[in-house]
């Protein structure tokens, strides 16, 4: 699993979009708003999927501050860049050579802040 995201890695993101992710004992993830029950978890045994359905959770629940999402953002671009560069120092894997993933520039005038 050389290169892949870590649980604390995960569990950051999750944490920034106002959601909890924990490794339940079964092995699968659990995907859940701080609020929520057992009719709004999402079990997954995969951890980018994890990731994937909180962001989008938070997208459709709508309380999600614009700061919360780019911060989420960033970290979800440095978790990505380190997973790269494990992978180009191991050699595992394809190779990437310098390949480093860029967050989107902020537009001049646009406020990021909630």
């Amino acid at each position: 699993m050389d290169g892949a995201m870590t649980l604390q890695e995960a569990k950051s993101i999750a944490r920034h979009l106002g959601l909890t992710l924990r490794k339940v004992r079964s092995g699968d993830y659990r995907v859940n708003f701080r609020d929520g029950n057992k009719m709004t978890a999402y079990y997954t045994d995969n951890l980018e999927d994890a990731v994937n359905t909180a962001v989008e959770m938070a997208r459709e629940r709508g309380g999600v501050s614009c700061t919360n999402v780019m911060t989420a953002a960033y970290a979800l671009v440095e978790a990505t860049n380190k997973c790269l560069a494990k992978s180009n120092k191991s050699g595992t894997g394809r190779d990437w050579g310098a390949t480093k993933v860029e967050p989107l520039p902020r537009q001049a005038g646009q406020d990021h802040r909630a």
